[in-house]
């Protein structure tokens, strides 16, 4: 199952973006890129690029402080941690988190 904003995109044509995104559009922003999506909707297209001053503004946003999985394991590596290789993300955070 869907993540339920995605459901209602498909049914009204209103823009996903992940929340910590959209919170730093303003509204005004976010309804020039939604209104971009419908327009590009009625038109057929399934694919629909953001107004160029929102895409950017929205990739800061979901760049994030969170260590990539590929800078996790180099701690891993680091340190030894046994079955590294086979660990999620979240398994290799809680992994570094025991052995600190």
């Amino acid at each position: 199952m869907g993540h339920p904003l995605r459901r209602e995109e498909r049914r009204d044509g209103e823009r996903y973006l992940p929340r910590k995104a959209r919170e730093t559009l303003s509204k005004g922003e976010y309804d020039r890129s939604t209104a971009k999506k419908r327009a590009d909707t009625r038109k057929g297209r399934q694919f629909s690029a953001q107004p160029p001053d929102v895409a950017r503004k929205a990739a800061r946003a979901r760049a994030s402080d969170a260590p990539t999985r590929e800078t996790l394991m180099q701690e891993a590596r680091r340190r030894d941690i046994r079955g590294r290789s086979r660990m999620t993300k979240a398994q290799l955070q809680e992994a570094l988190e025991k052995h600190a």
